[in-house]
């Protein structure tokens, strides 16, 4: 499973996410979490922010009639990973014989990825994915 914070809450962000799933030949589980097998393999995606629009739980989807499937699952916490992680270089094929690809990504670090381990715990509803 990969998670992905959306940093930027703008319906165009959240159109051109959704566009290149789809184009990826991922499918919505929910409006957070899309699916697609890859050589035997379940690979899933979840969207995950931090803002003051849903509550904490709750799915959040830009409004301005955007028509966008997706959204991101309102994590308390979420923001800590802006300020505590690493970057790592990575090289892998693209998917569907696209190539390769050399990137560096951001992955959380220790301490945001404990607090917000932390958090999905301690949530009484069992509302955060954990």
């Amino acid at each position: 499973m990969i998670g992905l914070a959306v940093g930027d809450e703008s319906p165009e962000a959240y159109r051109t996410l959704e566009n290149n799933l789809k184009k990826a030949g991922f499918k919505a589980e929910q409006s957070f979490q899309w699916r697609r097998t890859v050589d035997g393999v379940t690979v899933t995606v979840e969207f995950l922010c931090e803002t003051d629009q849903v509550d904490a739980g709750r799915i959040f989807k830009p409004k301005d009639g955007t028509g966008s499937g997706l959204g991101a699952l309102n994590v308390r916490g979420a923001h800590l990973v802006t300020k505590d992680y690493m970057e790592c270089m990575i090289e892998a094929e693209r998917l569907d014989d696209g190539g390769r690809s050399r990137m560096t990504v951001r992955v959380a670090g220790i301490l945001s990825y404990v607090v917000l381990k932390i958090f999905a715990f301690q949530d009484p509803a069992g509302r955060c994915p954990g």
